[in-house]
């Protein structure tokens, strides 16, 4: 359900059972965020207490299984869509925006990541086989998982596009034989990355260049 602040209820309701969740409305201007700023811009009104739900476990849960059909049901959503359609056309990624928009969230500098990621330094989900492992083991197994996945043998060579601060690169040389050349536009990065793999002798596999993936 959808509540507004004057007290009128809309139902999005799914072909069959499911999860049930609300959302109330505390601030109106959710309505113009939601359409400057699409998904990210009405969560962000979450945490600014724009909207609140009873059991936010519940709407996430509802979200989660059908994205697209609680959105769109509510009224208005597909002028909503439209816009964020036009909008994403418009901002185009360029080579020139790509770096900035990098530089903007991976230039922090290396010590506030290393502050909440694990020793390898790896930003993206682990994978949690039995939900006891640490989020290294993890991430660890994520690594393993993905070079078997691949079905690549020692020796091959694999390109990496957005290598992070190297750690995929220095499993994959070190543990599975593999030679590497990783690409990345963040400065940070690419020094980090570098360094360990000159620290882990793994220069003579591991290539790292400070490049867009359009220019390889």
């Amino acid at each position: 359900d959808f509540v507004l602040r004057d007290g009128r209820r809309f139902r999005v309701q799914g072909a069959g059972p499911g999860p049930v969740a609300e959302i109330r409305v505390e601030d109106d201007d959710i309505f113009a965020r939601l359409i400057r700023e699409g998904d990210l811009g009405f969560c962000e009104a979450y945490l600014e207490g724009g909207w609140t739900t009873p059991d936010l476990q519940a709407l996430m849960d509802l979200v989660h299984q059908d994205n697209e059909g609680i959105y769109d049901g509510f009224p208005g959503m597909g002028l909503v869509r439209a816009y964020e359609r036009l909008r994403h056309c418009l901002r185009a990624n360029s080579k020139a925006q790509a770096k900035k928009n990098i530089a903007h969230h991976y230039d922090l500098g290396n010590a506030f990541y290393e502050i909440w990621l694990d020793p390898s330094m790896t930003y993206s989900s682990a994978l949690f086989q039995t939900g006891q492992e640490s989020l290294a083991s993890a991430q660890r197994a994520k690594y393993a998982s993905l070079v078997d996945r691949m079905g690549v043998a020692p020796g091959d060579h694999v390109l990496e596009i957005g290598c992070g601060w190297g750690g995929f690169a220095e499993y994959a040389a070190a543990e599975r034989g593999l030679k590497v050349t990783g690409l990345t536009i963040s400065r940070a990065q690419y020094a980090y990355a570098q360094e360990r793999i000159n620290r882990a002798g793994l220069s003579d596999r591991v290539t790292f260049k400070l490049q867009d993936y359009r220019d390889e």
